[in-house]
């Protein structure tokens, strides 16, 4: 159960171990019932960072049938702040692309001009900064 919040199986390459958790969903298939689940979650609780205002930041979804040749299977869909390095490094690279106007035609096509692009910029230095008092 706790391997779901190891390095190895996220989906985005960051170390949630380190960060502050916001929020964190459980999604069990298979056979598999709420009572397991609540024991495993009480047992991975103390080893995760909360934010202080949100003891109760866990949610649990099961669903009884399980995935096609498996039997059970487990999602962790989390919201911690490991992701403000990925919003810091769009930013850089956006940034970088942006300052050569690399590519900007292509959005010059859909209405996109440099106001959407100096605006999406703000947003992602916010989000990253956002993240970066969460920890």
């Amino acid at each position: 159960f706790s391997d779901v919040l190891s390095p190895e199986y996220q989906l985005l390459k960051l170390n949630p171990k380190g960060s502050t958790y916001m929020a964190t969903a459980f999604l069990v298939r298979g056979d598999a019932t709420i009572a397991d689940v609540t024991r495993n979650v009480r047992r991975v609780k103390p080893s995760l960072r909360m934010l202080p205002f949100n003891d109760d930041a866990f949610k649990i979804g099961l669903c009884r049938t399980p995935p096609l040749g498996q039997p059970y299977s487990l999602t962790c869909l989390s919201n911690c702040t490991a992701s403000r390095h990925l919003f810091t490094s769009i930013q850089t690279q956006l940034t970088r692309l942006y300052s050569k106007r690399a590519h900007f035609h292509h959005y010059e096509r859909y209405g996109v001009g440099t106001e959407e692009m100096d605006s999406a910029l703000h947003c992602l230095q916010e989000i990253a900064g956002d993240y970066a008092h969460g920890e």
